[in-house]
């Protein structure tokens, strides 16, 4: 069995980074074609989130792509592990997708309008960066 590689994120709001919420009730991997369809990326699948809850270390898959169109980095992360949620405040939210290097509230929108136009998706919810930070998530990812 291949040994799980820990890194730390630290969420700060200097880097550009947004996080949008989604509910859909499909596996991972569906998700993910459905992203890169819509968005024209190549999200693909890499070590996951590890996170401490009950004294346990807890796996959420996490997919990575990097736009061939500007700098912007997109990592798709399971809010759900078995009976596990990796943000507990937010029950009903499937998914997150992390949007890095890109500032742009235009671009963010147009995201958020391709997510919804996918049939499979039943919400799509621009997350804000106080709850995240109000969580204090220190997930580890590359």
């Amino acid at each position: 069995m291949t040994p799980v590689r820990k890194h730390k994120l630290i969420i700060d709001g200097d880097h550009g980074d947004c996080f949008l919420g989604m509910a859909i009730a499909e596996p991972d991997y569906r998700v993910s074609l459905l992203l890169n369809n819509s968005l024209g990326i190549k999200l693909k699948s890499v070590d996951p989130v590890v996170a401490e809850q009950s004294n346990n270390s807890v796996s959420f898959s996490r997919f990575y792509s990097v736009s061939r169109f500007n700098n912007t980095c997109y990592d798709l992360i399971s809010n759900r592990s078995s009976s596990h949620k990796l943000i507990p405040k937010l029950p009903k939210i499937d998914y997150l997708l992390r949007i890095s290097g890109e500032d742009s509230l235009e671009l963010v929108e147009m995201i958020m309008r391709k997510i919804r136009s996918i049939e499979e998706i039943t919400g799509v919810f621009l997350l804000d960066n106080d709850l995240i930070y109000e969580n204090k998530i220190q997930q580890l990812i590359p």
